[in-house]
């Protein structure tokens, strides 16, 4: 019963984490156009029926970001092929993502204590995201289906068995490209976890050692050419390439600003942790980390929504989290300062994103026709 009682508890925090979230937070969905949302559901429900029918955008009339979103999403074929077998729609999912915040929470929070071997710590952290897009965004009902993909991240957190690691990476691929990213946010976690130290050594060497995220990522990238040259798919249809100063401007801005609302304070101990880095001459991880800061404020160039690509990015919070934490012996301390980090996160008003998404207009067009 002993070995129970800290699962348990979790178990039951996580219930509670997500009763609140149920209960005081609603998704702010200002954002999207009401007269979308049937648009949207509609074409997932074309997905589901055929998922490996190309989509089709017409060129010749202006194209909205919300026909790109599911041009885009030709890729993300697991759930259309899950819910094709299953026969259900594309409502049904999205009423299912809603209960799986608990297992996010669970699997979080298990993740945590794992590594932590402290289970207030553990809980505390998990509660820090309250009022973060990154739970959220499980209340979601617009079929973007990142709940799927964030239960799937936390699973992959979790999973050891390389064989059904494997399994699992292939299958978030289809989920979602991004967990590409996520995929590599992970390893780096993972290296520093291990050796706590991140160096391109180590990483190139833990690469080496679980080949299998790179025949994964082969794969996919295979299976990805041939869904190009037998289905007709899209190579890279959501990308926004911008020429003009103003327009890039904005989304650098906008990502930055998405950022903040998705970790809020938690965003702060980056600028701590280079200072650190810094200061203890660790030049390799400052490398690092800026390199991956700054891939973070480009990556919204070419983003039509912010909020949604920081969610993937969670990994790399959680490795910054465990930096921070690591500059810290005594646990009362740290204990404190996330307590204070919770109290915060949760006041900071939940939508502070440049311009509400509003006015992103951008001649699709031309970049299309090209």
């Amino acid at each position: 019963m002993k070995f129970r009682q800290p699962y348990i508890l979790l178990l039951v925090t996580s219930l509670l984490l997500s009763f609140f979230v149920y209960s005081v937070f609603s998704i702010d969905e200002t954002f999207v156009l009401n007269q979308h949302t049937q648009l949207a559901n509609d074409a997932v429900d074309a997905k589901i029926n055929h998922p490996l029918t190309h989509t089709t955008i017409d060129t010749s009339k202006e194209i909205n970001g919300i026909e790109l979103h599911f041009a885009n999403a030709e890729y993300r074929l697991l759930l259309p092929i899950i819910a094709n077998i299953l026969n259900i729609n594309c409502r049904k999912l999205i009423s299912i993502q809603f209960y799986l915040l608990p297992f996010f929470i669970f699997f979080i929070t298990l993740f945590l204590f794992k590594e932590t071997s402290d289970i207030l710590l553990s809980v505390a952290l998990s509660s820090t995201f309250i009022s973060s897009y990154v739970y959220v965004c499980f209340l979601h009902h617009f079929p973007f289906f990142d709940g799927y993909a964030l239960l799937m991240m936390s699973i992959l957190l979790l999973i050891r068995n390389k064989y059904l690691l494997f399994i699992l990476l292939l299958m978030s691929f289809f989920l979602d490209e991004r967990m590409l990213l996520n995929s590599f946010l992970i390893i780096l976690l993972r290296v520093y976890l291990q050796t706590k130290k991140i160096t391109c050594r180590n990483i190139i060497s833990f690469i080496l050692q679980n080949k299998l995220f790179l025949y994964a990522w082969i794969i996919y990238l295979l299976l990805r050419l041939v869904l190009i040259f037998t289905c007709n798919f899209y190579v890279s249809p959501a990308s926004y390439l911008f020429f003009n100063k103003t327009a890039i401007i904005n989304n650098i801005r906008g990502g930055i600003l998405a950022f903040f609302y998705t970790y809020k304070l938690w965003c702060v101990i980056l600028l701590f942790n280079l200072y650190i880095a810094i200061k203890t001459e660790k030049y390799e991880l400052y490398i690092i980390l800026f390199g991956l800061i700054l891939f973070i404020i480009a990556s919204g160039i070419f983003m039509f929504d912010f909020s949604r690509i920081q969610l993937y990015l969670l990994p790399f919070m959680l490795l910054n989290i465990f930096l921070f934490s690591s500059y810290f012996t005594n646990k009362k301390t740290i204990r404190y300062l996330i307590l204070i980090i919770f109290l915060i996160n949760l006041v900071l008003p939940s939508k502070i994103i440049y311009g509400g998404f509003k006015n992103k207009t951008q001649n699709i067009i031309a970049i299309w026709s090209k």
